[in-house]
Protein backbone atom coordinates (compact mmCIF):
# COMPACT_ATOMS: atom_id res chain seq x y z
CA UNK A 1 0.00 0.00 0.00
CA UNK A 2 1.26 3.42 -0.66
CA UNK A 3 1.14 6.23 0.99
CA UNK A 4 0.06 9.56 -0.23
CA UNK A 5 2.89 11.92 -0.17
CA UNK A 6 1.54 14.39 1.98
CA UNK A 7 0.89 11.50 4.79
CA UNK A 8 4.28 10.39 4.21
CA UNK A 9 5.81 13.75 4.82
CA UNK A 10 3.58 14.71 7.47
CA UNK A 11 4.29 11.05 9.49
CA UNK A 12 8.34 11.72 8.63
CA UNK A 13 8.66 15.41 10.02
CA UNK A 14 5.75 14.22 13.33
CA UNK A 15 8.92 11.33 14.05
CA UNK A 16 11.60 14.31 13.51
CA UNK A 17 9.53 16.87 15.97
CA UNK A 18 9.34 13.75 18.53
CA UNK A 19 12.80 12.84 18.06
CA UNK A 20 13.82 16.67 18.62
CA UNK A 21 11.77 17.02 22.07
CA UNK A 22 13.28 13.85 23.20
CA UNK A 23 16.96 15.19 22.35
CA UNK A 24 17.89 12.18 20.58
CA UNK A 25 18.28 13.72 17.12
CA UNK A 26 21.05 15.39 18.71
CA UNK A 27 22.74 13.08 19.12
CA UNK A 28 22.01 11.26 16.23
CA UNK A 29 23.07 14.34 13.87
CA UNK A 30 26.65 14.24 15.65
CA UNK A 31 27.16 10.93 13.85
CA UNK A 32 25.12 11.75 10.92
CA UNK A 33 26.27 15.05 10.40
CA UNK A 34 28.14 14.36 7.42
CA UNK A 35 25.24 12.28 5.69
CA UNK A 36 22.82 15.10 6.33
CA UNK A 37 25.49 17.97 5.17
CA UNK A 38 25.71 16.09 1.97
CA UNK A 39 22.01 15.80 1.75
CA UNK A 40 21.59 19.81 2.26
CA UNK A 41 24.44 20.17 -0.22
CA UNK A 42 22.55 18.45 -2.92
CA UNK A 43 19.15 20.27 -2.16
CA UNK A 44 21.39 23.88 -2.45
CA UNK A 45 23.01 22.48 -5.37
CA UNK A 46 19.46 21.82 -7.60
CA UNK A 47 16.21 23.69 -8.79
CA UNK A 48 13.21 23.00 -7.24
CA UNK A 49 12.45 20.85 -10.06
CA UNK A 50 15.50 19.36 -10.05
CA UNK A 51 15.32 17.85 -6.41
CA UNK A 52 11.82 16.55 -7.44
CA UNK A 53 13.21 14.74 -10.39
CA UNK A 54 15.86 13.08 -8.04
CA UNK A 55 13.09 11.41 -6.17
CA UNK A 56 11.32 9.73 -9.73
CA UNK A 57 12.61 6.52 -10.56
CA UNK A 58 12.72 6.22 -14.14
CA UNK A 59 12.54 3.37 -16.10
CA UNK A 60 15.95 3.54 -18.06
CA UNK A 61 17.88 4.39 -15.10
CA UNK A 62 19.95 1.97 -13.06
CA UNK A 63 19.08 2.84 -9.70
CA UNK A 64 15.74 3.96 -7.99
CA UNK A 65 15.16 6.99 -6.15
CA UNK A 66 16.28 5.42 -2.78
CA UNK A 67 19.20 3.82 -4.15
CA UNK A 68 20.07 7.33 -5.64
CA UNK A 69 19.60 8.96 -2.34
CA UNK A 70 22.12 6.73 -0.47
CA UNK A 71 25.05 7.15 -2.70
CA UNK A 72 24.56 10.94 -2.44
CA UNK A 73 24.51 10.98 1.56
CA UNK A 74 27.37 7.90 1.35
CA UNK A 75 29.53 8.22 -1.50
CA UNK A 76 31.98 5.84 -0.71
CA UNK A 77 29.51 2.77 -0.64
CA UNK A 78 28.17 4.28 -4.35
CA UNK A 79 27.04 1.57 -6.55
CA UNK A 80 26.26 -1.02 -3.40
CA UNK A 81 22.84 -2.09 -4.00
CA UNK A 82 22.78 -4.23 -0.77
CA UNK A 83 24.36 -1.20 1.65
CA UNK A 84 21.52 1.09 0.20
CA UNK A 85 18.82 -1.84 1.13
CA UNK A 86 20.18 -1.94 4.24
CA UNK A 87 20.05 1.52 4.98
CA UNK A 88 16.24 1.59 4.07
CA UNK A 89 15.68 -1.56 6.52
CA UNK A 90 17.45 -0.07 9.48
CA UNK A 91 15.05 3.40 9.05
CA UNK A 92 12.19 1.51 8.52
CA UNK A 93 11.89 -0.53 11.55
CA UNK A 94 9.51 -3.11 12.45
CA UNK A 95 10.80 -5.72 9.89
CA UNK A 96 9.63 -3.59 7.00
CA UNK A 97 11.76 -4.45 3.99
CA UNK A 98 14.38 -1.88 2.95
CA UNK A 99 13.49 -2.80 -1.13
CA UNK A 100 10.15 -2.02 -0.58
CA UNK A 101 10.86 1.74 1.07
CA UNK A 102 13.96 2.89 -1.20
CA UNK A 103 11.57 1.78 -4.21
CA UNK A 104 8.82 4.15 -2.95
CA UNK A 105 9.69 7.33 -4.66
CA UNK A 106 7.29 9.41 -1.94
CA UNK A 107 8.87 7.63 1.00
CA UNK A 108 12.10 8.57 -0.29
CA UNK A 109 11.50 12.35 -0.70
CA UNK A 110 9.35 12.60 2.62
CA UNK A 111 12.76 11.00 4.02
CA UNK A 112 14.85 13.47 2.56
CA UNK A 113 12.74 16.74 3.43
CA UNK A 114 11.79 15.65 6.35
CA UNK A 115 15.74 14.75 7.18
CA UNK A 116 16.79 18.45 5.91
CA UNK A 117 13.95 20.21 7.90
CA UNK A 118 15.08 18.68 11.71
CA UNK A 119 19.19 19.05 10.35
CA UNK A 120 18.13 22.72 9.42
CA UNK A 121 16.81 22.83 13.54
CA UNK A 122 20.02 21.39 15.22
CA UNK A 123 22.81 22.25 13.06
CA UNK A 124 23.85 25.50 14.82
CA UNK A 125 23.19 23.48 18.24
CA UNK A 126 26.18 20.57 17.20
Amino acid sequence: MRLPRFRVRTLMIAVAVVAVACGWLKLFALTAAPELERLEALRGRLRADEWDWQFTTSDSGAYGAGENLYFVICPDNDGDRQAAEEFWQVGAGDGARGEELMSNDGYVKGFAEGALSVWGEVKSEL
